[in-house]
């Protein structure tokens, strides 16, 4: 082979194994430019990724940041409120400290309280005790009298009794020496009548001891005003008669079927009877009979005198007051008795009971 050709081959020889290492080399370099590029991508991924999680954890942080600040806000809140409810307690303790000794002082002062209201109702109970002892004779003179003279007929004759103990046994009207009270019985029958309160106590006790076991199927006489008629009252041994001129008899029905009681109006007391299955109330005091005790004259009805109510009251005509067996009853503003006195205290009795458990 020509020597010129065989070196321009060695050299295109040479030349190409340059190329191909060349080559080669440059594909090794892109392969790691590759390399390269695919790691700056892989970190610009991961770097975004961190980025993200930066911002992530910085609004986490700024909301934490946010929350604190709202905790340690309302973390003074409590702190004052705390120390308010503090002095708060302190306070509470030195009233409740006060209060303590205000309680013990109210305490005594219900127990006083209710010791005044026991007293008043026992006074209250011992007056109506008193109307209950002083509502019917025993067997005193004045009903031996009316059993012997002035039960005739089926029938007790008041006026007769009354015009006996005046003629017999010097009875008659008597002024309150010392101030107008109410005479027991017994100190009425010692001073031989009284005031026209004492004579309807003494009337209304009598016709109660006369309205007893048989006596109480006796009819019942009054007298009223009749021109021309005369109203017996009883006949003496020796024929003389005694008789009220201008007067005739009003019967009325058994004793045991009516209810006896002292009724005033202006300034005087008169007594009334209403029957026994009639309440007495104000209301019903407009049904009673009325007559005088002093000399058993029949005077009306209570509807013609009236009677005090609420709503009207002329004590100078209208019936203000009465009594029965066991109470009195008075109007002022309203009607008011011992009775109701006595309820009224066991009421506000039971009202300080409780009181006085709450407070302990």
């Amino acid at each position: 082979m020509d020597k010129r050709l065989l070196g321009i081959v060695l050299l295109l020889l040479a030349l190409a194994s340059v190329v191909i290492i060349e080559e080669y080399r440059i594909g090794q370099v892109k392969e790691e430019e590759a390399l390269v590029e695919n790691g700056r991508n892989e970190l610009k991924n991961t770097v975004l990724e961190k980025d993200l999680e930066i911002v992530e954890k910085n609004r986490e942080l700024s909301s934490l940041l946010e929350n604190n600040s709202i905790l340690s806000r309302k973390l003074l809140e409590q702190e004052a409120k705390i120390g308010e409810l503090e002095n708060n307690k302190t306070h509470l303790e030195e009233e409740l400290k006060k209060n303590y000794a205000t309680v013990e002082e109210l305490k005594e002062d219900y127990n006083a309280l209710y010791e005044n209201f026991t007293n008043f109702e026992l006074r209250a109970n011992d007056s109506m005790s008193w109307f209950r002892n002083n509502s019917r004779l025993g067997e005193q003179e004045p009903v031996r009298i009316a059993e012997y003279w002035c039960v005739r007929e089926d029938a007790f004759n008041y006026p007769c009794e009354v015009f006996y103990l005046k003629k017999y046994y010097s009875w008659g009207y008597a002024e309150d020496l010392y101030g107008d009270r109410l005479f027991s019985l017994e100190e009425i029958l010692e001073r031989k009548g009284g005031d026209c309160e004492d004579w309807s106590l003494f009337a209304k006790a009598l016709l109660n001891r006369m309205k007893e076991g048989y006596g109480g199927e006796n009819a019942f006489w009054l007298m009223e005003k009749e021109g021309g008629k005369r109203f017996e009252l009883f006949e003496e041994g020796n024929g003389t008669l005694w008789y009220y001129p201008d007067m005739k008899k009003k019967e009325f029905g058994k004793l045991k079927d009516w209810q006896f009681l002292v009724v005033c109006h202006d300034s005087h007391c008169v007594n009334a009877f209403t029957n026994s299955s009639i309440e007495i109330t104000p209301e019903n005091l407009e049904f009673i009979h009325v007559f005088e005790p002093q000399n058993g004259e029949y005077v009306g009805e209570g509807k013609d005198f009236g009677v005090c109510s609420e709503s009207a009251c002329d004590k100078n005509k209208n019936i203000w007051l009465f009594i029965t067996d066991e109470d009195m009853y008075v109007f002022e503003d309203s009607w008011e008795s011992y009775g109701l006195y006595s309820k009224y205290a066991e009421e506000r009795k039971k009202g300080i009971l409780e009181m006085l458990n709450r407070a302990v």
